[in-house]
């Protein structure tokens, strides 16, 4: 998309989604919500070099219908297709990932751990090019822990 483009998109159309990390647990559950979701629309995937997921329909293979989005190995590609492109793969992956997102002036959301600090320092370098936004931890468990015990510590 264009920055031209861009400035015009307002929040009635659907953003572009594209998940890098298919194969994994996060990967399938985003790519469900999103298929499932009349407020964004999933356009593309990718997943890493020599994953029997490459070639295949993303929807098959995370455990729903044939939905048309094959899954890639070609992750430029997969962010030239996508106004936003989330994350949760492995943390050198990622920081290539930061890198094309910059590149391609793509929006990029990481859901990636355990990144140290030459990692996360090359990823706040790529976001100076483009919007790019790290959670620590997005899974089920730790948000509902993280929940219970902001609770708890009102409480007390």
């Amino acid at each position: 998309m264009s920055q031209i483009e861009r400035e015009d998109f307002t929040m009635t159309q659907q953003p572009a989604i594209a998940i890098l990390g298919a194969s994994g647990r996060m990967g399938q559950m985003l790519a469900q919500t999103v298929l499932a979701s009349d407020k964004a629309k999933l356009v593309a995937s990718a997943d890493r070099v020599g994953s029997d997921w490459i070639g295949q329909d993303l929807g098959v293979m995370s455990g729903g219908t044939a939905n048309g989005i094959i899954v890639s190995d070609d992750v430029k590609a997969v962010f030239q297709q996508a106004d936003v492109v989330i994350d949760f793969t492995l943390p050198y992956a990622t920081v290539q990932h930061a890198k094309i997102a910059a590149e391609t002036g793509t929006a990029l959301v990481i859901g990636t751990t355990g990144m140290n600090d030459d990692e996360l320092a090359a990823i706040a370098q790529a976001g100076q090019s483009t919007a790019i936004v790290r959670a620590g931890n997005m899974s089920l468990g730790v948000n509902l822990l993280t929940q219970l015990t902001q609770k708890v510590a009102a409480v007390l």
